[in-house]
């Protein structure tokens, strides 16, 4: 495979998932007022309260299907046999928590405990039919989801992440609609339920479909499996479930925190100002993601000099991209909040510094994150996301009485540099030992532009400076960086990142 192939590969799989996320906010901004205009407040909060208990349920075919599909992603690239054999055993794993996952809803819809998990009246609970919305939404997601979501991942392989992505994008699109006609046509929450669990059953038939006649080599995919093979693969998978939980005690575990700790009127201020600075978490991930089936690929070849400069070029890009973008939209910030909010809410500019500073200090771990999943490194996934989940909760409840809703921030930027950047990169470090001929990565200019960048960051969150001759020299600092990055990476890492360039920008460089 050529190295233009990989380089444009890449570009239309940043690119579909720059639209994905962009498409996700918008459905987001379209359906909301609709279904609180048509279902009103009640309706509609008991059906989010679903929506996330269903997901609650199937926390382990979430863990499932990602253990598999990156055991598929690696043996693409070496034993299909093995393949062949793990995606056909994958059918009984994925029908034993298929079963477990409607048990445990029977479970709760029949001890009665479903009105308290939802936070909701009993009455209200009966008059909306939760019970029969939760097992209609089950039935429609686990008889397709855990095992065609198996099937979907060839495409991530076999070099069609962007196909991969637009099938996504056209299930967003999908649920939305179907959300969205269900209010307009002011349906009960189980037909509601009925249409948005057949739209999920449609839409992943259709992408099987495709992989169907794209890779027809694996189909049928069930032929001949294992239940030994297929149990191994669910056992080994709950401990992508355990890091999957860890990342979600460092996300929704800092908000009970800071309820339990500051009171329920601090956390809609919290909850903007992390989602604001998502959006450069957003841009990390449309930066990292589309790399994943070449550097699983590289390391299925034990390739060390093109796995790395795999991440010098992240680093270079996401070095200028994120750290320069951080810098100069600050001073812009808070009028951009204020608009978003309309004024109810005050920004807390510190912990919007703090913010983003665990994605300035976390953005080298981006790529190093991406690889470690992909390749079913459980012992570092475990590890990174125990320091990414945990360290938030430990030390914001160290600081929270002392720094109040600010000391959550230090938790969260110290959670992202140990977790994906310190004990990520020493794995990564240690695979790329057991290579032969790998090359030592170039990270000191990116080390620079991050140092530049969150060293203003800390000292704008403490109140030293403001928009002047230290926030100038914190953007040179980043620039000087960017192009000493240019000059010391490897010519054919200069040569990926202008392939890179020439396959989004045509016209411009040839015009060069």
């Amino acid at each position: 495979m050529s190295a233009g192939s990989v380089e444009s590969r890449a570009a239309k799989a940043t690119f579909a998932a720059a639209l994905s996320m962009g498409l996700s906010v918008a459905l987001q901004l379209l359906s909301v007022p609709i279904c609180l205009r048509y279902w009103g407040e009640q309706t509609y909060g008991l059906w989010l309260a679903l929506i996330a208990l269903a997901n609650l349920c199937r926390t382990f075919d979430y863990g499932f299907t990602a253990y598999v599909g990156n055991e598929l992603n690696i043996l693409y690239h070496g034993d299909e046999r093995e393949l062949r054999e793990r995606l056909a055993s994958a059918i009984w794993g994925a029908i034993a928590l298929g079963a477990l996952e409607l048990l445990a809803a029977a479970l709760i819809v029949f001890a009665g405990a479903l009105p308290g998990l939802l936070g909701i009246p009993a009455e209200i609970a009966r008059s909306g039919s939760a019970g029969a919305v939760l097992a209609i939404l089950l039935i429609g997601l686990v008889t397709t989801g855990p095992y065609l979501g198996i099937v979907h991942k060839l495409l991530v392989p076999a070099g069609m992440l962007h196909q991969a992505t637009w099938w996504f994008m056209a299930l967003q699109i999908a649920q939305s609609a179907a959300l969205v006609l269900s209010a307009l046509f002011e349906l009960t929450l189980p037909q509601a339920a009925a249409l948005y669990a057949t739209t999920q059953v449609v839409i992943q038939v259709a992408s099987a479909g495709y992989v169907a006649v794209k890779l027809p080599r694996f189909f049928p995919w069930w032929r001949a499996p294992s239940w030994a093979v297929g149990s191994r693969d669910l056992l080994r998978s709950t401990l992508m479930v355990g890091a999957t939980l860890l990342t979600q005690v460092g996300t929704n575990g800092v908000v009970m925190l800071v309820s339990g700790g500051l009171g329920a009127a601090a956390v809609p201020a919290f909850t903007t100002v992390r989602t604001l600075a998502g959006l450069w978490t957003t841009l990390v991930n449309v930066v990292s993601t589309p790399l994943l089936p070449d550097v699983v690929r590289y390391h299925a070849r034990k390739d060390a000099s093109k796995l790395v400069a795999s991440l010098e070029a992240h680093w270079w890009i996401s070095n200028g991209l994120v750290n320069l973008s951080v810098l100069l939209s600050l001073p812009f910030l808070d009028a951009l909040y204020r608009a978003w909010t309309r004024g109810h809410v005050a920004l807390d500019t510190p912990l919007l510094a703090l913010f983003l500073l665990s994605v300035v200090v976390g953005t080298p771990g981006g790529l190093i994150v991406v690889y470690l999943v992909g390749i079913n490194h459980l012992r570092a996934v475990s590890a990174v996301f125990a320091a990414r989940g945990l360290v938030p909760i430990a030390v914001g409840m160290a600081l929270l009485p002392e720094l109040g809703v600010a000391g959550v921030g230090v938790g969260i930027a110290l959670g992202e540099l140990l977790g994906p950047v310190l004990v990520g990169g020493l794995y990564v470090r240690g695979l790329l030992a057991g290579m032969e001929g790998a090359p030592a990565p170039i990270w000191q200019p990116s080390a620079l532009g991050t140092v530049c960048a969150a060293g203003y960051l800390v000292l704008y969150a403490a109140g030293a400076v403001s928009f002047g001759v230290a926030y100038a020299a914190a953007i040179a600092g980043v620039a000087v960086s960017v192009a000493w990055g240019w000059r010391a990476i490897r010519p054919e890492v200069r040569e990926r990142v202008l392939n890179l360039a020439r396959s989004r920008l045509p016209g411009f460089l040839r015009a060069r």
